[in-house]
């Protein structure tokens, strides 16, 4: 392909997607920040649920214990994450996406830097994160 047919493909690509854009049809190109953001946080939950299994190991079982906590929370919430990309509500989507994302980083961070630090009172985030993974559902319910 020399490069004016390319430089005419990429034109081609770029009009039918500010089309698609223009005329409501771009919810699939919408929604992949969903499915990219879920992939990541999916595959840093398992990351963590490695390292908590073998890099905790001289930690206190109670500390182990609320860092694999973290990693359920963890990887449920990007599941749910996931989920939210099907949704056919814009608004319902957006508000329940954010809640899970930032939710998730204030709970789960939270519930990792004690288990790490093994000190509690690194945990005073974790019920701000709680609430906003509670916003999160209960914007699925209700919007």
């Amino acid at each position: 392909m020399t490069v004016g047919a390319s430089q005419l493909v990429r034109q081609r690509v770029f009009q039918q997607r500010r089309q698609q854009e223009l005329s409501g049809d771009a919810s699939d190109y919408k929604r992949m920040w969903q499915v990219r953001a879920a992939g990541l946080l999916g595959a840093a939950s398992v990351g963590a649920g490695a390292y908590g299994a073998h890099g905790l190991v001289s930690h206190d079982d109670e500390y182990r214990a609320i860092w694999k906590t973290a990693v359920q929370y963890h990887q449920v919430h990007a599941l749910a994450l996931l989920a939210t990309a099907a949704i056919p509500s814009a608004r319902a989507r957006a508000v329940s996406s954010a809640c899970f994302v930032t939710g998730g980083a204030v709970f789960c961070g939270s519930n990792y830097v004690v288990a790490y630090k093994q000190d509690r009172s690194y945990g005073g985030w974790a019920p701000y994160g709680g609430t906003g993974l509670i916003g999160g559902w209960l914007a699925l319910a209700a919007l």
